[in-house]
């Protein structure tokens, strides 16, 4: 979490990470079409970004956000609103196709993780690119877990069919 933000620990200090964002949206953000997902592991932070970043006016979609305030709020992306701020992927099965920008604040353990919060805006069949955007905070924790991320990918590619099967006898 302090890679995110120290003053989540108490720390004098502004993060770094946040004001990268912003600047982010504020570029992309230019652009009326763009709607932004932004992805962190930790409540904590989401809470502090959808402060940091009201004047954006985020929706926030959370495993706390009971299933109709959720389909209201989905349904408000779509029509009009233009950012969301999840902790994970706030949900199984949620599709969120009209977002062209994926940011993640805070990198999963999971590769699986990783590419489902991906997977909520590239859909099968969609026609507009989508931009990923990992912020990173160097010589951090966060180059590690990205290294762990990038491992286990590439694991995961290397299994064939018959590798997991042996696995589960």
């Amino acid at each position: 979490q302090i890679t995110n933000n120290a003053a989540t620990l108490g720390a004098d200090v502004s993060s770094t990470k946040f004001a990268e964002l912003r600047e982010l949206l504020e570029d992309k953000m230019l652009d009326p079409s763009v709607k932004v997902l932004i992805f962190t592991v930790f409540a904590t932070t989401t809470n502090e970004l959808v402060e940091y970043l009201s004047d954006f006016a985020p929706l926030l979609i959370s495993g706390a956000v009971k299933n109709d305030d959720r389909q209201k709020v989905l349904a408000q992306f779509k029509d009009a609103r233009r950012l969301i701020i999840s902790p994970d992927a706030g949900g199984e099965g949620l599709n969120l196709e009209d977002a062209s920008i994926v940011v993640m604040v805070a990198l999963p353990w999971s590769y699986s993780k990783y590419a489902q919060r991906i997977g909520r805006a590239h859909r099968k069949g969609k026609r507009r690119p989508v931009q990923v955007f990992s912020l990173q905070a160097r010589g951090t924790v966060d180059e590690y877990c990205w290294q762990i991320v990038q491992n286990k990918k590439e694991m995961s590619n290397a299994m064939s069919r018959e590798d997991i099967k042996k696995l589960l006898v």
